[in-house]
């Protein structure tokens, strides 16, 4: 405390603070000697001097008490009270009473302060009396007081003036030269060394200022000498720089020379292959073109592995951050690693449904390192398995720490060699490259991406035990409709859930749960007016959940049925019911009420999302360009192009548009054609690289020698972003990269043209066709997955109701049985799209709106149904005549009924969804219901779909179920 006081004391404050500390200081010497001389002489002058008043005032008290003369002693009484140190006088008779007497109000409360005198009065020898007087002593407080109160004021004044005096002189002798000294001190490290320190003083001080001045010049001197040092060096730096930059251009310009070159054959090959896949071919070619479109992927990827090693080098590479779901990114490369897994003979395994579903960060560059973990994982392990697991850390924050863990059973890797693994280039030894591929820039990228996602790998092998490669990431998380909207569904409204239970911590989860989706949940219980609830909502619910364990002797069939009994099956939404236990029977007995599946609880998100959006396909992706609904036969289109096979795979891609192509072979030949034209093109598709004049001078040409604005676009494999803005630079409108994505082409064609094409309608639950055929026979069969087996089947079904169609509407108008007819006319609408009859599904549609709408039986709009019904009936009965067996020769016994073909079939087609959507829990109970039948479970199709299920390899249980399809029709 005392050195923190002191620090805020200025010099001149100190100064006066030990000045009067050392005038103080002899204060209790000067007192001490005051009390042993003249204090005690005082008193002692005191005690005399009052002894004599004492006596005088005796002889005159004896006189006035002898005659009886108290006025004499009252005189004298008076004139002793005019001194104030005077007490009390007390004069007394012979007889001890009072004859005169005074004292003061006070009380005497110390006796060592007064005087006491007292004196025995006497006359001739005879006692007359008494006198007792009391004097109070001066204090030595008061003495001191009283002696100083003469000197005290001058002594003050001399003690001012001496300390103005000498702070005058600490000041101008110390404290000003210091502040000279602290300014100087700033102008030198200020590097003011200019103007000199000039110092006139001959003291301590002064010394010091001209070694400053000294110290200045030496400085300045200093300075001067690394000023032209630094000036040298910056030349250097400079051109070392530019030699750096140079080098650095040098090495973009040869990653995308290169890039050029290896994509340009590429892009034929690639091209060629898409053309040549939809072409005829046998088995063996089909073979052969899927190996040629494996190896330009393998390619590819390599070069995009360069690529993206150059613009991180390059710190060009950006980390997005959108919406995205992480199961589905994940159940991709499962379902794609799976297979490599399984062409090498060893297991692959993955668990991440316990995790969140939705985040925002960068979905492409964070699969790519868990997908670069599992290539690797697969290449060096040659028996055992592969295991992929995601763990999660949810923060209070709305954020998750995400730690993705690719463990194998392969070679492992030696401690001293891991670190090799992460940098450019890398590999554990020569043969590596040699053996298994690649660059050995995978991980150094995985690495760098990790890094830009404030991410980090971690490495755990054991040479001949495997290796451990993970990934620990945090991400925001993220709501179902953001995914969406990142989708481009901007139109796109969340899903309304019904829930129903009477457990109130179950339902507050799952609500929970379901809000996390970004869906509308609303709960209530099975004692609510549920069916009013139904009818009353704003909007129709999408989706109800619906407990089984229900209270008050009831559950969640028999409240589905009451609801069915009520509303009918038209006005309820699809039902999911929650269960306890997996019994089979009550499953069964769940699912032959109508409801759609079954939940077995506890209940996984990950999975309930799955069944959500497997009843409302809110996800479901359609192609952005369909080169089909492309007309572009008014637009002239000039391609210059010095490839051939480049040449005609664009050349193909326009000719789908039915556009108006013409070609040249370089940008000379392209000037010539353009000069020469009558009618301008409509769009100029530009190589960049070609011979005699490139794409760059070719086009500086068309825009400021012969000023034509036709939109011109870059159609080269340099997709690098310096390579994109120099096409810009150069005068092009857009840019176009080899090989070519067939969507990013027509995208890239159409913007540049402004022509607006139809685009897909918005994905709700119910989908309204733009363009209606009478009877889309082909359309229909591709919705089934291509089995025109089982078209046939449900055609044969169709044909008998739609031939009793107009009477079956009469009479049940006739009896006015309004359900009926709305459950009649929604089951014919819905085998109409089955089958493809749109125009008549689109009728009945407004029908059954209409019935719905306003409940009544007159101005139906049943011409419009009757009207097509009759367009139809020709067409439909000469295909129900080409259908029908032409003998009735005996065929042996089916080996299924026909209501289990019908069972099977819907089960399949559910199926067929899931696996299309990727639905996990969804695809297991689907499974589990085929596998009750002991013949389906006996197949060896059934055995080998049930296996690519399990492995995740969604593609070929798609082709496995379609011969399971086909096996079931037929027996």
């Amino acid at each position: 405390m005392i050195r923190a006081m002191l620090y805020r004391v200025s010099l001149l404050q100190a100064l006066a603070v030990m000045i009067i500390i050392s005038l103080l200081l002899p204060l209790p010497l000067v007192v001490l000697t005051y009390v042993n001389s003249t204090y005690k002489n005082k008193q002692e002058t005191f005690t005399a001097l009052n002894t004599k008043k004492f006596n005088l005032s005796s002889a005159i008290f004896i006189e006035s008490l002898w005659n009886f003369y108290p006025e004499l002693g009252q005189k004298m009484l008076d004139q002793l009270l005019l001194d104030p140190s005077v007490q009390f006088v007390y004069v007394k008779d012979s007889d001890d009473k009072l004859f005169l007497g005074w004292d003061k109000k006070e009380k005497i409360s110390n006796n060592d302060d007064t005087l006491f005198l007292n004196k025995i009065l006497e006359k001739d020898g005879v006692m007359i009396g008494t006198v007792e007087m009391g004097f109070k002593r001066q204090n030595l407080v008061d003495s001191i007081l009283s002696d100083m109160a003469l000197f005290g004021g001058m002594i003050f004044l001399q003690l001012l003036l001496l300390i103005a005096v000498i702070a005058w002189i600490y000041y101008y002798k110390i404290i000003r030269p210091i502040r000279r000294l602290v300014e100087h001190s700033t102008l030198l490290a200020q590097q003011k060394l200019d103007e000199p320190f000039l110092w006139d003083e001959n003291d301590e001080i002064g010394t010091l200022g001209f070694a400053l001045d000294k110290t200045r010049i030496k400085l300045k001197s200093f300075f001067e000498t690394l000023k032209h040092e630094n000036e040298i060096l910056d030349e250097k730096v400079k051109q070392r720089t530019k030699e750096l930059e140079d080098a650095s251009r040098y090495k973009s310009e040869f990653l995308a020379n290169m890039s050029h070159e290896i994509r340009t054959p590429m892009n034929a090959i690639m091209g060629m292959s898409h053309l040549m896949s939809k072409t005829a071919m046998n088995t063996v070619q089909a073979s052969y073109v899927g190996k040629i479109k494996e190896a330009s992927s393998v390619l590819l990827r390599i070069i995009n592995d360069i690529l993206d090693f150059s613009k991180i080098e390059a710190g060009k590479m950006e980390v997005e951050s959108i919406a995205f779901d992480l199961h589905k990114e994940l159940k991709k490369s499962c379902s794609i690693f799976s297979v490599l897994a399984k062409e090498k003979g060893i297991d692959f395994q993955c668990d991440f449904v316990e995790t969140n579903r939705f985040f925002k960060g960068d979905p492409c560059k964070l699969m790519q390192i868990v997908n670069n973990f599992l290539s690797n994982a697969i290449k060096f392990t040659k028996e055992g398995a592969v295991f992929l697991s995601v763990e999660e850390q949810i923060h209070i924050e709305h954020t998750s720490t995400l730690t993705f863990h690719v463990r194998d059973s392969g070679v492992g890797i030696a401690q001293e060699k891991q670190s090799l693994l992460f940098k450019a280039f890398g590999q554990l030894d020569a043969s590596i490259t040699r053996k298994h591929g690649g660059t050995g820039l995978g991980l150094y990228i995985c690495t760098q991406l990790a890094e830009m996602m404030q991410g980090r790998i971690s490495l755990e092998s054991e040479e001949g035990r495997g290796s451990l490669f993970s990934l620990t990431v945090t991400l925001p998380l993220a709501k179902g409709v953001e995914v969406q909207q990142e989708n481009g569904k901007s139109g796109y409204a969340p899903l309304s859930i019904l829930v129903i239970s009477d457990q109130k911590k179950v339902s507050e989860a799952l609500c929970d749960m379901i809000r996390s989706f970004g869906f509308f949940v609303t709960a209530c219980k099975s004692s609510d007016a549920i069916a009013s609830k139904i009818q009353a909502h704003d909007e129709v619910f999408h989706v109800a959940i619906l407990e089984y364990e229900l209270g008050k002797k009831t559950n969640g069939i028999a409240l589905y049925t009451r609801l069915l009994d009520t509303l009918g099956f038209e006005a309820l939404p699809p039902f999911l019911m929650m269960v306890s236990n997996s019994d089979e029977d009550l499953q069964a007995r769940i699912l032959s009420t109508g409801v759609h599946a079954v939940l077995k609880k506890p209940i996984n998100p990950s999975m309930l999302y799955d069944e959500l959006v497997s009843v409302c396909p809110i996800n479901v992706s359609t192609p952005l360009f369909d080169s089909s609904k492309i007309d572009l036969s008014s637009k002239r289109i000039l391609i210059v192009e010095d490839n051939d096979i480049n040449l005609e795979v664009a050349t193909y891609l326009l000719k789908e548009t039915h556009a108006q192509v013409f070609t040249a072979r370089n940008g000379l030949e392209a000037v010539t054609m353009i000069q020469g034209q009558m009618h301008p093109f409509d769009l100029i598709l530009m190589d960049v690289q070609m011979p005699i004049m490139d794409g760059f001078e070719a086009t500086r040409m068309i825009r400021n020698e012969l000023n034509v604005l036709t939109p011109i676009v870059a159609m080269t494999a340099n997709v690098m972003i310096q390579d994109i803005e120099k096409c810009l630079g150069a005068g092009m409108d857009a840019h176009i990269g080899k090989p070519f994505e067939v969507e990013d082409f027509y995208g890239t064609l159409l913007e540049a043209l402004h022509v607006n094409i139809p685009t897909p309608p918005k994905q709700t639950l119910t989908v309204v066709k733009e363009h209606l055929a009478l009877f889309a026979k082909d359309e229909a069969i591709k919705r089934l997955g291509g089995k025109e087996a089982l078209w046939q089947k449900l055609f044969v079904s169709f044909f008998k109701t739609y031939l009793e169609l107009p009477q079956k509407l009469h009479l049940l108008i006739e009896k006015q049985e309004m359900n009926t007819l709305i459950d009649y006319v929604h089951t014919n609408k819905g085998l109409c799209g089955t089958i493809g009859v749109e125009r008549l599904e689109q009728s009945l549609s407004a029908l059954e709106q209409c019935l719905k709408e306003y409940h009544r039986f007159d101005n139906l709009p049943l011409e419009s149904v009757l009207c097509e019904h009759e367009a139809l009936m020709s067409l439909l009965r000469d295909t129900y005549e080409k259908r029908q067996p032409q003998s009735d020769e005996i065929s042996p016994q089916p080996l299924f009924s026909m209501d289990e073909k019908k069972a099977f079939e819907c089960s399949l087609i559910e199926l067929q969804t899931a696996l299309t959507l990727s639905n996990v829990s969804k695809i297991n109970l689907l499974l589990d219901t085929l596998a009750q039948h002991d013949d389906i479970a006996k197949s060896e199709t059934f055995k080998t779909l049930l296996l690519a299920c399990k492995q995740f390899d969604f593609e070929a249980a798609l082709h496995h179920l379609e011969r399971l399809s086909e096996e079931i029709s037929n027996g």
